[in-house]
């Protein structure tokens, strides 16, 4: 039988005085959990208790396709928020399922919103999310380059999150082979908004992540407090919370590479767009066919995928106006420039 060792911490922050993380864990079947509760919205603590709620109490939590879980608990944060009359109560959440039986050992991870998994494996992190976010759509759209996305500006406005219908979430799913000696962090944006990426590599290259991978709880506990701890003495103008799982022993698998692994993810995450774009979520069906017709190999798939994500946009600048007025109007201003600037 497959052994994983947990380690999980959560702090307020400097910023607030109450908590809206929510983790959640069950071991026995395999399941880990961070929501975040939209501070920007009435109740955050409330969603974000909802969607774990929901999804630990699934009968099916160990069979059903993660997006559905995902999606169940986007209807019971809904629910929940028009009992309440808070219509836009909104929580991000990030969700890790593991094998319990000895079947071949792999990974599955979904999410909603801005809140990522990452896997430690031979002193290299992978990032196995990507964020749903209006910084991460102008990065896919080629107007941010992804070295300008720490401390973007952009970086908290998300285009999908439970409980919010504008638009409607489509949660990602990936999938990894896991072996003994990995590690899987599950976070809040609290933490990857105030660690760039090389502070979390160090966070994990110093806390003895052999011994932690090997089930030391010891080193686990030492490495979910040394993350905390690189944050507080940071800004840490957000929640924290972080959950760490080591693959302590499982079944011998694919022994694919940290490199491989990262293109395979990237690969993945074309198929989340691909599964996009065929589904709708464009202004009009592309194909290879279409583009090569127009003349212009690539172009008109990209306006094509940019106006539908402008169609997104717009509809998230709405909710936002609605609870917050004065960043609405901050936000539409913003990506009128933007548009301004790709039509002359």
């Amino acid at each position: 039988m497959p052994h994983y060792e947990t380690s999980t911490r959560s702090h307020v922050g400097h910023r607030y005085q109450h908590n809206e993380d929510r983790i959640g864990c069950d071991p026995a079947r395999g399941v880990w959990i961070v929501a975040d509760g939209m501070g920007g919205h009435a109740r955050g603590d409330i969603a974000a208790e909802v969607a774990v709620e929901a999804l630990l109490g699934a009968h099916d939590l160990t069979s059903a396709p993660l997006d559905a879980l995902l999606l169940r608990a986007h209807g019971a944060v809904q629910q929940q928020g028009r009992a309440l009359g808070h219509e836009a109560m909104g929580s991000t959440a990030v969700v890790l399922r593991l094998p319990t039986d000895d079947s071949l050992p792999s990974a599955e991870l979904a999410w909603c919103g801005d809140s990522r998994g990452y896997l430690w494996r031979g002193g290299e992190l992978v990032q196995l999310t990507r964020d749903h976010s209006l910084l991460e759509e102008l990065i896919k759209s080629g107007l941010v380059r992804p070295e300008e996305a720490f401390g973007h500006p952009q970086k908290h406005v998300l285009v999908q999150a439970l409980g919010i219908d504008d638009p409607a979430p489509r949660p990602g799913v990936v999938r990894v082979p896991v072996r003994s000696g990995d590690l899987l962090l599950l976070c809040s944006d609290g933490l990857h908004d105030e660690l760039p990426e090389a502070a979390l590599r160090a966070a994990f290259a110093n806390a003895g992540v052999s011994a932690a991978a090997r089930g030391d709880t010891h080193r686990l506990d030492a490495l979910t407090k040394d993350l905390e701890a690189a944050v507080l003495q940071a800004q840490a103008r957000d929640n924290i919370s972080v959950v760490v799982v080591a693959i302590v022993d499982v079944p011998a698998g694919p022994a694919e590479s940290a490199a491989a692994l990262r293109a395979d993810i990237a690969a993945q995450w074309q198929t989340l767009d691909a599964g996009r774009l065929v589904s709708g979520e464009t202004t009009a069906a592309t194909t290879e066919v279409d583009v090569a017709a127009a003349g212009g190999p690539g172009v008109a798939a990209r306006l094509r995928r940019l106006g539908a994500r402008v169609e997104r946009w717009l509809g998230v600048l709405v909710q936002r106006a609605r609870t917050a007025p004065l960043l609405g109007i901050v936000l539409m201003t913003l990506l009128l420039v933007i548009l301004g600037v790709l039509i002359l």
